[in-house]
């Protein structure tokens, strides 16, 4: 009887600290998740407004120099206006619904944190964070990228 206790002891000892291992690891993996999937929507983010995103918008890439203007607003809200391909042009930055889009209402990303849009040496430094959350835990990717115009 001793033995079958001493047994069931550690059989139980063995399932509990499997168990713990399960939900630690299982807690790493959908962490690892979220910030895949931040780092993921700001990049892409990045991606459409250097490049182009929509059916119509050519991509900051294409704006001269002399025809890109940066608006700045209360709040940190910032809009990047371009004469490229198509003609008037701009991606906005709304914090107050953490959104970047662009002049159809394409958005580009959303769940934004922080951005910031500044012109400098011939071209614009373009800053994005974004949020992911879910199953109690959250996420927040940056990152930024600078966009020479032509000349």
């Amino acid at each position: 009887m001793v033995e079958l206790g001493i047994t069931s002891t550690v059989l139980l000892a063995v399932a509990v600290g499997s168990l713990s291992v399960f939900f630690v690891l299982q807690n790493a993996w959908f962490t690892t998740s979220l910030n895949l999937r931040a780092s993921s929507k700001v990049s892409n983010a990045l991606t459409k407004i250097v490049y182009g995103g929509g059916s119509t918008n050519a991509g900051a890439r294409e704006a001269d120099i002399s025809e890109a203007i940066l608006y700045t607003g209360m709040n940190g809200r910032w809009q990047i206006q371009f004469f490229g391909t198509n003609s008037n042009e701009f991606v906005d930055y709304n914090p107050m619904n953490g959104i970047i889009s662009n002049q159809n209402g394409f958005i580009f990303c959303d769940n934004v944190t922080t951005s910031s849009a500044a012109f400098q040496n011939n071209g614009c430094r373009i800053q994005i964070s974004a949020r992911e959350i879910g199953g109690g835990n959250q996420a927040v990717a940056t990152m930024s990228t600078f966009v020479r115009f032509r000349n």
